[in-house]
């Protein structure tokens, strides 16, 4: 499957694509509420649900596989978000040593979500003048 099969909404130059986010923890006691996925974090979640559903995990179950797998994931967000919280004291408000506990498959005392459910990213024209500038600085 391809972005385009993924895309649901292209209005101008944003364009809205569908990631596994659908999954909402109703027993959750916190709730962490980002933006919207990113590209990694779509990625993360895409290829956490093509491998629970090719192990055979049903559908609610890659739901909440994808999304606790993707939120907040990649680069140094998720460290960084770990690092903050049990700072300021969320890991003993869960009974955990740390709040990256939070993100294991099990967890269920946490709900991620973002303002804008699914990815959103603005399209950006790659101009003459930057193929350009990037030819003359290599």
């Amino acid at each position: 499957m391809g972005a385009n099969e993924l895309k649901l909404k292209n209005d101008g130059d944003l364009q809205v694509y569908y990631a596994p986010f659908d999954y909402i923890e109703t027993k959750a006691r916190l709730v962490f509420v980002g933006i919207t996925p990113g590209l990694t974090q779509a990625t993360n979640a895409l290829q956490a649900a093509y491998a629970a559903l090719q192990a055979g995990k049903t559908i609610p179950d890659t739901l909440a596989i994808a999304k606790r797998t993707a939120s907040f994931s990649g680069g140094a967000i998720r460290r960084n978000l770990v690092a903050m919280l049990d700072v300021i004291g969320a890991a003993k408000y869960l009974g955990v040593q740390s709040t990256a506990q939070m993100f294991d498959p099990s967890a269920r005392d946490v709900h991620f979500t973002s303002a804008l459910r699914y990815p959103v990213f603005k399209m950006v024209k790659i101009t003459t003048a930057r193929r350009i500038s990037r030819k003359h600085l290599s």
